[in-house]
């Protein structure tokens, strides 16, 4: 996968922590002094004391705020790409993600699921990971009663409702940028939000949205990795009930977290 700027998604803290101990310092530019005031102005930090509160629960000062918001280097990746990027690495440089299928159930009918393309390759190697969970907790348990087409219907239908919120109006957007700049294809409005939705399969626009909303690209992660993470316990739950039982369980819907 071609390097892209996951380094823009990193939080104020994480970016702090990736550069104490350097030597270097960032010189302040009237941008850094820009953001700052703006920071500032936010309600509730426009209270100077609340301000600096926040600021010694990431331990940081103000001056040093002041430097990391005027970090020009924006091509700079400071280290080793965290797991979450290494995990949007992998997915983007796989190719195993072609019989993953969104459009079931109550979903099927709305046109936004398709809106889902752009992170087929994180949903299948999502999907992927807790299908071999399954597949462990089946063989360790004997009793659990376990039917694959079952495992992916149920928890893939969570998925939609979680992660929709996230993309809708990213997608939105690029879609009537899409149409102003000619990209699209077609005569109907229904044409041409096919186009769209073929352009957002491509590999390499894919990437380039991936590198225009770093920040979207881990909120999915994050989102991935809790559904994950509930439909495991959903399974060892499962191991210690009748499947019927933990199919009434995941009906009543998997809770954030």
């Amino acid at each position: 996968m071609t390097t892209w700027a996951w380094h823009k998604a990193m939080t104020l803290s994480e970016r702090a922590r990736s550069q104490r101990g350097s030597t270097a310092h960032e010189p302040v530019v009237e941008r850094g002094h820009k953001r700052l005031a703006k920071w500032k102005a936010q309600p509730p930090f426009d209270s100077g004391e609340l301000f600096q509160q926040r600021l010694a629960q990431e331990g940081l000062t103000e001056s040093y705020l002041l430097e990391l918001l005027s970090d020009q280097a924006e091509s700079a990746q400071p280290g080793e790409p965290p797991a979450w990027a290494r995990e949007i690495e992998r997915a983007l440089s796989s190719s195993d993600n072609d019989q993953l299928a969104f459009n079931h159930g109550k979903w099927a009918q709305n046109p936004e699921i398709l809106f889902l393309e752009l992170i087929r390759p994180l949903i299948a190697q999502a999907s992927h990971r807790l299908r071999e969970g399954a597949q462990l907790l089946a063989k360790s348990q004997p009793t659990l009663r376990f039917v694959q087409d079952d495992v992916e219907q149920l928890f893939l239908g969570l998925l939609p409702a979680r992660l929709l919120p996230v993309l809708v109006k990213t997608m939105a957007l690029e879609l009537n940028v899409a149409r102003i700049q000619g990209l699209l294809q077609g005569e109907t409005g229904e044409e041409r939000f096919a186009s769209f939705i073929d352009r957002i399969r491509q590999p390499q626009v894919r990437l380039e949205l991936f590198r225009e909303y770093p920040v979207l690209a881990r909120l999915v992660v994050t989102v991935l990795n809790n559904w994950e993470g509930a439909a495991s316990s959903c399974f060892s739950a499962g191991a210690k009930m009748h499947w019927q039982s933990a199919r009434l369980l995941v009906s009543m819907k998997i809770p954030e977290r």
